[in-house]
């Protein structure tokens, strides 16, 4: 975008920072005209048949982490709970997109 070949793109805020910091942004050359609500990302979810006492040992594991290296590997700050209407927003800006979410699926 900073190069002209588009007029406008779209990142995460906390790539755009690192970008940034690295100077492969120059903020001169770039305006952020919006900042969107937190948008969920890269669930972890495991196989529903598994046995309740292992998938809650599971989500407490994961809820629990904080050894920062091991937090680095999946680049997050920690984890959360979430459920499915978490991913309205994903929805919402796929219709104002005009996308047909079934059509994307693998």
């Amino acid at each position: 975008m900073q190069n002209g070949q588009v007029p406008a793109g779209a990142l995460s805020k906390a790539i755009f920072e690192v970008l940034l910091e690295r100077k492969t942004i120059d903020r001169d050359k770039v305006a952020v005209i919006a900042i969107s609500a937190p948008i969920p990302n890269y669930p972890m979810v495991m196989q529903g048949n598994l046995a309740p006492a292992l998938k809650d040992a599971i989500r407490k594991a994961f809820l629990e982490l904080k050894e920062p290296e091991v937090l680095k590997s999946f680049r997050v700050q920690g984890f959360a709970t979430t459920d499915d209407k978490a991913y309205d927003v994903l929805r919402e800006t796929a219709k104002i997109l005009d996308l047909d979410l079934s059509k994307l699926r693998g």
